[in-house]
């Protein structure tokens, strides 16, 4: 009997650990055999219905080509410094393009936009819109290599500003070390700096 008792208490544990996994699996958004697949919904009216794996797998692969286009973009830093700006800007810029737009697909090409445009980053979001399309156009239509270099830098300089908005803090410790070097390297009088509260001595 107490054998029996044993057997019966490990099979319902057994079941409860594998209907805490399937729980956690369909949280997670993963599929387990037997598991129940989400229907396919719109995040957005003018996109397509897609499952949460789909939309998963979506943002995944832009997140992926963006930072590959990215990274591949300073294979081609040579040619930017020999005043050709063409392949380097390109990839660069459709990198960045291709990462911000991946979480599109979890939460919808409206609710990327209103993220963006919020108080916070709406002057980042339009310094790096304003940057990109003057990168592209710096390099199609006035084919000019040095002002396509400072539009790559600005650009560059508003999508980190843009991304520190999400940290923490992070606008906030980005900036004291950044006028910390300007004052260590004389390009910001010390007078600017904040003030520290004097101590009296002992």
């Amino acid at each position: 009997a107490a054998g029996s008792s044993g057997v019966g208490r490990i099979k319902e544990g057994a079941k409860g650990a594998g209907g805490a996994l399937t729980a956690a699996a369909s949280a997670s958004g993963l599929s387990v055999p037997g598991m129940e697949q989400e229907p396919p919904m719109k995040v957005c009216p003018c996109c397509p219905a897609l499952s949460y794996k789909q939309r998963l797998i979506g943002c995944a692969c832009c997140m992926l080509i963006g930072a590959l286009l990215s990274l591949g973009s300073f294979l081609s830093f040579a040619k930017l410094l020999l005043g050709n700006p063409v392949p380097f800007a390109l990839k660069y810029t459709l990198g960045n393009i291709l990462s911000l737009g991946a979480s599109s697909f979890l939460v919808g090409p409206a609710r990327q936009c209103r993220t963006m445009f919020a108080k916070e980053r709406r002057a980042a979001s339009l310094a790096y819109l304003l940057t990109l399309a003057g990168t592209l156009l710096s390099i199609f239509w006035l084919r000019l290599a040095i002002l396509a270099l400072l539009f790559i830098l600005l650009q560059f300089a508003a999508l980190t500003w843009y991304m520190l908005s999400y940290i923490p803090y992070g606008r906030a410790l980005a900036s004291r070390l950044v006028r910390r070097q300007l004052v260590r390297h004389g390009v910001l009088s010390p007078a600017t700096a904040p003030i520290r509260p004097a101590v009296e001595p002992s």
